[in-house]
């Protein structure tokens, strides 16, 4: 098989389009195993992004199974070869196959270990939506993007946005005549509040769209009343009995003659009516159907030819009395007019009122919304400080797997071009863009047009249209166009069905797809396999598709009880059969019809779980939790559906005292359990006590009605979403607040509503948006609008269209260009519906043709999908009578109830589970390890101008506990930081006083450095370090003496950063230049080592054995080789031991660990000297850092590098005094250690890998 997964390069752009049912999951696992593979990426350097939480939990799901299948088969391969070779080819596992072929035994044996890594890394791979990846990046540059601290998910943005509308509702009332006011509130332009929510909302899923502006609007108040007198003293009985006399000549049929009675009422009317009637009455109004004539003033077509040459029928048409009823029919045309444009003033004003104060609103709220996360995120991209900040990301993530792009709105879609499309465009244009670059970007784009249908929620194929241009120029398009989904009939129905106007909208077409070589199970109907998958079925005037499809479905289930149709060799059952509609109320006809028929339906809730009665329970315990001693609050907690006491038990509780009071302050432990531990301690704690679970599993309904089942999936439910609130809200009282809140304003939050039953099942009825991505064995499609041109029937809300290329939004638009383009948009994505419905099925697709109806003008309706069959349906099934038919009504199934089958249960066998200890998830690092333990003593003496050594951020840190030697032996008491520093201090002083003062031996250095330059004045301590960590990151190490801003503006921003003040950054360049260009091990230097061959602050987590460290078995292995460490803490339940390693690099094909120290040894470089400082590593346990590190540096060598040798490839690590460094000298300021590399494979092995060797 040939697919993109396999053939595209991992380098660049490309955009795969994978249509409906073509393994577009399955090629996303296959490229990210291939990325981990082939590009030796780690897990979390790769970003793959999809539409909704539930598609990515199922993504992240399928790519862990496919980096699983691949791990084994190569570890397989490597041991028996041939036999992995036909395992792949059995399972036709075409990527386990080609990886086979691809590598060599080295290469299987580095991609077994990096994909053993990449489980053991897997949560690292972020797998989720885009708007959750934009989360992530404003937390990780957040100073970047200039957010500041990190903001949470608005829960209450509908309330905020209800209460911007209703401002600026009252705001624009204000600023109006009242008359207008009034005419607006008779004809219902404005209502209340929610009312015009539709439009902003609308409104606000584009939030980079332009708003065109609105013309302001004109109300002629006195020209009403003027025509009004005009017609109140105009004498009609004459005009009227002319129309009486006209009554021979009317044509029959037409308006006139059919209302040519209501004339005196309709006079009445017009000279008698209040500006209330003259704007509500309905058009359906005898008077109104008369007024319309005079409006469009078209009388000729109401008479017979001897009555249109008729003179006193001419005089009638011309009189002053005719032109004054049509003068005042065209102005109320113009009042309605004006106040159709006020609304849309209206509904402008409201907008852009909530445009600009929402944000604001919610930053005073502290919260924000995925929308306005987008939309910061992508200004923040703009100009050369967003190109900065691209860069940033693309160097952390550069990697990106972006699925349903179709459905992706503007604002994400300038996220992904300001990150990734515009970079790898401009290097590729201007032939930079290097593949053999390890962090080269590649973008990889999965979307389906066809499948665009979320227009009303923000996704716009403009986007993906734009999109596709741009990686059609400087990258590739490629298609998924096998038909995994359906067998190969219906596939080619659907071709059929579509390939006759292949035009889709918005210049998306339908290309065919072939059926993949798949043996499906077949569906079997009465002996025939798959037969005509595709049934249309012709409804009647008499007849209508809803009851149809409910009585087919009953028909299906009655052959399957008479074993006449099968899947699989199985009955066709109701969970079988799929019911997708364009709206609920169609889901809510077709769901009475088969209820009453006893079929089973599966529908997914929309009642909030906020509604369930086991809520108030919930509320209630927590209050009586705040306030135990309640006896108000302890009846009401006891006696709900949880609990369950009855009044007589509660009353005998009472008389019982003592136990009365033991349950009250039960519950007060439990208010402190709460706030020590949090809310879901607590309540596992009551639940325990009262048994809750097992009593509502044992409730059949017969209190509250409801099955003891709904009631356990709702408390686990409300159980979660109460213990993510509380890890979010600070208090107890902020937790009960806010589940009071829920339950007085519920929502419809996807994560709110009530989850299905597992024991739930019958036919799946669903809307056609949210059946997206889903599949059925039988699929009827109700309630398709059949439009094939693009009708306008009533001006929209909110126009739709292009502007010079950008999205445009409008209130008022009568360009005829600007609607039709709306109306050519809401076509394509009903056409584009109609795809998804019929893209849904495995085996057989039902869709309705509707009767065709002639009006009362004798104009017959278009026939169902004419758009689709410009030559008629019978035609179409005339050339496809083996793929489709034409099927006819069914009477209804008035008598039959469906019978589930009969299941037999068999006896379930228990089997005894091992025990197993807990893996936990814990981490520790090397800072935790050596806390708060006692430093190695030196036996050094100091000289009269020596104090203790200052030691920065990987030291010591928090609260020591010291024996002091000035006291009594029993005073053991804790110093801060800073107070042991001193207390060494005097410690060294009273050894001079004892031992005589010790001078250091003098030494010949190249360069004389005063005790004053900055190097030895620089802050000390945690802040001072963590500063020249910074710099050290962020510092290009070639120097540039014609770009020595590059310098002084990084030491600037970071000595700002840091608040280290009163530094001249010009004087920190001599100690920088010393720095980079001091000697390392083998003639290398910071500032000669190539960019790739370096890798800055790389963090490891390293896997432990037995979820623990055994720190005697580490500290007893350094002793043997001569080194002095610390005792370090014991750990347990510990999963992984991370840090981060300043500096990797390879130089002469071997690799080194380098780390930064700040530690201040004395103020000249001969308190820096070799012995001085392997004694300050000893002293702070460095070395068992150091070893640590190589253990690491190690492990990933082991994966990345093929053919890795320890001895060869692992240089040793080099400690870097920066206080210390010189550039022409290596005897200050580095102490380089290459242990014997026997030590490191011990250290690997106590940690958790292979066994140690015996002899060591």
């Amino acid at each position: 098989m040939t697919t993109p997964a396999l053939s595209l390069n991992l380098y660049g752009m490309h955009l795969i389009e994978a249509s409906a049912g073509t393994g577009k999951t399955w090629a996303l696992s296959a490229l990210i195993v291939r990325l981990l593979v082939e590009r030796k990426l780690q897990t979390r350097q790769i970003v793959a992004t999809t539409f909704t939480r539930a598609a990515a939990a199922e993504l992240q799901d399928r790519i862990r199974q496919r980096i699983q299948e691949v791990w084994a088969l190569l570890n397989e391969s490597i041991t028996h070869p041939e036999r992995a070779v036909q395992r792949a080819s059995d399972n036709k596992d075409v990527l386990g196959l080609y990886l086979l072929d691809k590598l060599t035994v080295t290469e299987k044996q580095a991609a077994s270990n990096q994909l053993r890594l990449s489980l053991e890394t897997f949560d690292e791979l972020f797998i989720n939506t885009l708007d959750s990846f934009c989360q992530k990046i404003l937390r990780e540059f957040s100073f970047d993007v200039g957010q500041g601290e990190p903001r949470e998910i608005s829960e209450q943005d509908q309330q905020l946005i209800q209460q911007l509308i209703h401002d600026a509702l009252r705001e624009w009332r204000s600023q109006q005549d009242p008359r207008l006011i009034e005419m607006l509130v008779l004809s219902g332009a404005i209502t209340d509040v929610a009312d015009h929510e539709r439009v902003v909302q609308t409104v606000m899923n584009f939030l980079s769209a332009q708003i065109a502006p609105v013309a302001d609007f004109q109300f002629d108040y006195p020209a009403l009343e003027h025509f009004q007198s005009q017609l109140q003293a105009e004498d009609w009985t004459g005009w009227l009995e002319t129309w009486a006399r006209a009554k021979p000549y009317f044509w029959g049929g037409r308006i006139f003659a059919n209302f040519h009675e209501s004339f005196p009422a309709l006079i009445d009317w017009i000279s008698q009516a209040s500006l209330e009637d003259v704007l509500t009455m309905a058009d359906s109004r005898p008077e109104m159907k008369l007024l319309s004539l005079f409006e469009q003033q078209k009388f000729n077509t109401n008479f017979n030819k001897s009555g249109n040459e008729l003179p006193w029928i001419q005089d009638l048409l011309n009189s002053p009395q005719t032109q004054l009823v049509t003068d005042f029919a065209l102005l109320r045309r113009r009042l309605l007019n004006s106040l159709k444009q006020a609304k849309a003033h209206l509904h402008h004003h409201i907008v852009l009122h909530v445009r600009e104060q929402f944000p604001q609103l919610l930053a005073e709220h502290r919260e924000t919304t995925f929308a306005e996360q987008m939309h910061m995120l992508a200004q923040a991209l703009e100009g050369e400080s967003g190109q900065a900040l691209a860069q940033q990301i693309r160097h952390r993530y550069p990697v990106a797997l972006v699925d349903e792009f179709q459905d992706t709105n503007s604002d994400q879609d300038r996220v992904v071009e300001r990150v990734y499309r515009q970079f790898i465009q401009s290097e590729i244009q201007q032939n930079r863009f290097k593949i053999d670059d390890p962090d080269a970007p590649c973008l990889i784009l999965v979307g389906d047009p066809k499948q665009a249908i979320y227009g009303f929620r923000g996704g716009d194929i403009h986007t993906y249209l734009s999109a596709k241009k741009q990686v059609s120029d400087a990258g590739h398009v490629h298609a998924l166009d096998q038909n995994q989904r359906s067998v190969a009939p219906l596939v080619d129905a659907v071709n059929a069905f579509l390939s006759h106007n292949d035009t889709l909208g918005d210049g998306v077409d339908y290309p065919e797809v072939t059926p993949a070589p798949r043996d499906h199970a077949p569906l079997v109907d009465q002996g025939i396999e798959n037969p005509t998958p595709l049934r249309l079925v012709q409804l009647t005037e008499d007849s209508d598709e809803l009851s149809q499809t409910a009585w087919r479905i009953m028909q299906l289930l009655q052959a399957s009880d008479q074993g006449q149709l099968q899947i699989k060799g199985k009955p066709v059952l109701p969970q079988d059969i799929a019911v997708l509609a364009s709206s609920h109320r169609d889901l809510n006809t077709v769901e009475q019809y088969l209820q009453a028929a006893n079929v089973p339906v599966w529908r997914q809730s929309k009642t909030s779980v906020f509604l369930s009665p086991l809520t108030y329970d919930l509320a209630a315990i927590m209050q009586l939790m705040l306030s135990p001693y309640r006896e108000d609050y302890f009846r009401r907690a006891l006696s709900g559906l949880m609990i369950g006491k009855t009044l007589t038990e509660l009353d005998a509780l009472e008389q019982q005292a003592m136990d009365f009071a033991e349950q009250q302050a039960a519950f007060a432990i439990d208010a402190q359990v709460w706030a020590k531990s949090g809310f879901l301690a607590a309540w596992q704690r009551i639940a325990g006590r009262y048994q809750i679970w097992q009593r509502l599993a044992r409730d059949q309904g017969g209190v509250s009605g409801v099955s003891g089942e709904r009631h356990l999936v709702n408390l686990r439910h409300l159980i979660e979403l109460l213990h993510r609130q509380s890890e979010r809200r600070v208090g107890a009282h902020h937790l009960l607040a806010w589940l009071l809140r829920q339950v007085a304003k519920p929502s419809e939050r996807g994560d709110e509503v009530e989850r299905a039953l597992p024991s739930q099942s019958g036919v799946q009825m669903m809307t056609i948006h949210g059946s997206k991505g889903l599949e059925f064995p039988i699929v009827f499609a109700v309630g398709i609008k059949d439009k094939a041109l693009a009708t306008r029937t009533k001006q929209p809300e909110v126009v739709f269209y292009l502007e010079d290329e950008q999205r445009t939004l409008g209130f008022d638009s009568q360009n005829e260009d600007i609607l039709d383009q709306h109306a050519e948009r809401e076509v394509g994505e009903e056409r584009r519906l109609l795809y998804v419905a019929l893209t849904r099925a495995k085996y057989r697709q039902y869709l309705f043709l509707k009767a065709q109806k002639t009006n009362s003008k004798g104009q017959t309706s278009l026939p169902s999908f004419s758009h689709w069959f410009p030559q008629g349906v019978a035609d179409f099934v005339a050339q496809h009578s083996r793929l489709v038919q034409i099927e006819a009504p069914l009477p209804e199934s008035a008598d039959w109830r469906y019978q589930p089958p009969k299941i037999q249960h068999s006896e379930l066998a228990t089997r005894h589970i091992a025990h197993r200890h807990f893996k936990a998830w814990g981490m520790t690092s090397f800072s935790a390890l050596v806390r708060d333990v006692e430093p190695v003593k030196l036996e050094v003496m100091l000289s009269n101008d020596l104090v203790a050594p200052e030691y920065a951020d990987d030291e010591l840190e928090g609260e020591y506990f010291v024996e002091s030697r000035l006291s009594t032996p029993a005073a053991s008491v804790p110093l801060t930081a800073k107070q042991l520093k001193q207390e060494q201090a005097k410690q060294a002083l009273e050894l001079q006083m004892k031992q005589g003062s010790l001078l250091l031996p003098s030494l010949d250095f190249e360069e004389d450095i005063p005790s004053d330059d900055v190097r030895f004045r620089f802050q000390r301590g945690a802040n001072g370090g963590n500063c020249l960590h910074k710099i050290l990151e962020y510092l290009d190490p070639r120097y540039d003496d014609n770009a020595r801003s590059k310098w002084t503006d990084t030491f600037t921003k970071q000595m700002q950063s840091h608040a280290i003040p009163d530094v001249d950054p010009e004087s920190m360049v001599p100690w920088f230049r010393d720095i980079v260009d001091a000697p390392l091990p083998d003639g290398a230097k910071l500032s000669n080592l190539k960019f790739n061959a370096r890798v800055r602050e790389l963090e490891f987590h390293l896997s432990l054995k037995d979820e623990r460290i055994d720190g005697d078995a580490l500290v007893k292995r350094l002793h043997e080789s001569g080194i002095q460490v610390p005792q370090i803490h014991k750990t347990q339940a510990i999963r992984y031991l991370k840090g981060f390693i300043d500096l990797v690099y390879e130089h002469q094909g071997q690799f080194y660990v380098a780390d930064y120290k700040s530690n201040y040894l004395g103020d000249g470089l001969q308190y820096y000297t070799d012995q001085a400082m392997k004694d300050s590593m000893t002293h702070s346990g460095y070395w068992l850092q150091a070893a640590l590190y190589l253990v690491a540096l190690h492990r990933y060598l082991k994966v990345r590098l093929p053919g890795y040798d320890i001895t060869k490839h692992l240089g040793g690590a080099c400690y870097m005094y920066l206080r210390g460094m010189q550039a022409k000298s290596d005897q200050t300021g580095i102490v380089y250690w290459r242990p014997d590399p026997q030590l490191v494979l011990d250290l690997d092995a106590i940690l958790g890998q292979a066994q140690i060797r015996s002899g060591v």
